[in-house]
């Protein structure tokens, strides 16, 4: 649900953003594990920053290294990629890790 918010208008072509649409729903897992693990809306919001922020940023970072191979970097954003895809599962097993600690305690 998370991820098809963010391409209601361009729901006609979805083959066009499935690449994309796989990154949102992988960044809507880590946000919804970091919730449910700390019950803290902050971690959430904080980490959803953090990412809209590396989306504006990464166009730099990826002008300067160069974009392919596309199906590795993405396209025009890093969630549309295998590295961010990579990333954002790195990302649910330490955001996952972390949290469980802090329910055992």
């Amino acid at each position: 649900f998370y991820a098809v918010l963010h391409f209601v208008k361009y729901l006609a072509q979805p083959l066009h953003i499935l690449p994309e649409l796989v990154g949102l729903f992988l960044l809507g897992c880590v946000l919804a594990r970091a919730y449910l693990g700390t019950k803290l809306l902050a971690f959430s919001i904080g980490f959803h920053m953090s990412a809209a922020y590396l989306a504006k940023v990464d166009r730099h970072f990826l002008d300067f290294l160069g974009r392919e191979p596309r199906w590795f970097f993405g396209t025009d954003r890093w969630l549309a990629g295998v590295l961010g895809w990579g990333a954002l599962i790195a990302a649910f097993v330490l955001v996952a890790g972390l949290t469980r600690r802090q329910e055992r305690a």
